[in-house]
C-alpha cells in the first residue's frame, strides 16, 4: 500500500514579529530557516511562553520560548533578538563576554545551569526575567 504524504503549505518564516514597542520585535526561535513543504505527520504547535526581559536600565523586551526551554535556550532567544533589531553603528555582540558577566534571574535566584529548564524555577508565561550582573541582582519581584 502507498503512503500517503500531506502537504504542510510553504516554509515558515525564521522569527514571527508582533509589533512590540513600535521599534522592538517579539522573537520566537522555535520557528525554523526551512521547513520541508512535506511531512508524514502534523505535529501539533509546542506551546510557547512569552517572557519579558528586563535589562540594567530598566528598559525590556519581549522573547518567546517553549514552555520545556533550558535556560541555554532562553539566552539563545535573547542573542537572537538583539541579531534581529540591531541598531545604527552598534557593533557586534560578544555573547561570550556578555555571559561571562551576566546571568538571567527570576525571583532573585540566579539561572546559571544552562541545562537546566525554565519550568524547574517556576517561570511561567507572562512572566519577567531579569538580566543581572552575577554579583547583584536588581529585580525584585
Amino acid at each position: 500500500m502507498p503512503r500517503s504524504i500531506v502537504q504542510i503549505g510553504s516554509p515558515s518564516p525564521r522569527c514571527s514579529f508582533d509589533g512590540f514597542g513600535g521599534d522592538f520585535p517579539t522573537f520566537s526561535p522555535l520557528c525554523s530557516d526551512v521547513v520541508s513543504r512535506r511531512s508524514y505527520y502534523h505535529k501539533l504547535p509546542q506551546l510557547l511562553y512569552k517572557l519579558s526581559i528586563l535589562k540594567l536600565d530598566g528598559s525590556s523586551f519581549d522573547v518567546q520560548v517553549a514552555r520545556t526551554s533550558s535556560v541555554a535556550e532562553v539566552k539563545e532567544a535573547i542573542e537572537d533578538f538583539f541579531h534581529l533589531s540591531p541598531k545604527d553603528g552598534q557593533d557586534e555582540i560578544s555573547w561570550s563576554h556578555v555571559w561571562g558577566h551576566f546571568c538571567l534571574s527570576f525571583e532573585g535566584q540566579k539561572l546559571v545551569n544552562d541545562k537546566a529548564y525554565i519550568r524547574s524555577f517556576g517561570i511561567k508565561d507572562g512572566d519577567q526575567v531579569c538580566l543581572d550582573l552575577f554579583y547583584y541582582s536588581h529585580c525584585l519581584v
